[in-house]
């Protein structure tokens, strides 16, 4: 199993069309995205795109807390397994996607539920207003 950035219009097309209704139930527990947004951005590739066997994310470089960050901010797949492959698989891809740019860290908003699986993979939880923040540094 492997992650791929979706880069190429041919495959960005497939793999996009597969997941976007699960893309849009995830969106049903995000905080202000709606999937005209996510269309626009990851058209306008101010978003990337990955996917793995049975899941996807959405990430985009933004700055949290005054670092250069890699965020997470949409994961959809198998609703049990979603987050745990796409960082089992993809989290080196993104953090050397994150490198390559300049970025301090990755991040990630999502449920408060993410933590038992972001501790593993080295994240730290911060909460937010209305949403739980997951850090992880990159060295």
């Amino acid at each position: 199993m492997a992650v791929t950035k979706h880069d190429n219009f041919e495959t960005f097309t497939r793999e996009y069309h597969r997941y976007r209704s699960l893309l849009i139930e995830a969106l049903k527990h995000s905080h202000g995205h709606t999937i005209e947004q996510i269309d626009a951005g990851l058209i306008n590739r101010d978003y990337q795109f990955w996917t793995t066997d049975n899941a996807c994310a959405v990430t985009s470089l933004t700055e949290w807390q005054g670092k250069s960050v890699c965020c997470f901010f949409l994961v959809a797949g198998n609703k049990s397994r979603a987050l745990l492959e796409i960082f089992e698989v993809g989290l080196p891809s993104v953090e050397e996607y994150a490198r390559s740019h300049g970025c301090e860290g990755v991040l990630g908003i999502g449920r408060a539920g993410w933590s038992r699986i972001t501790t593993a993979f080295g994240f730290t939880t911060h909460k937010g207003d209305d949403e739980t923040i997951y850090f992880k540094g990159l060295a």
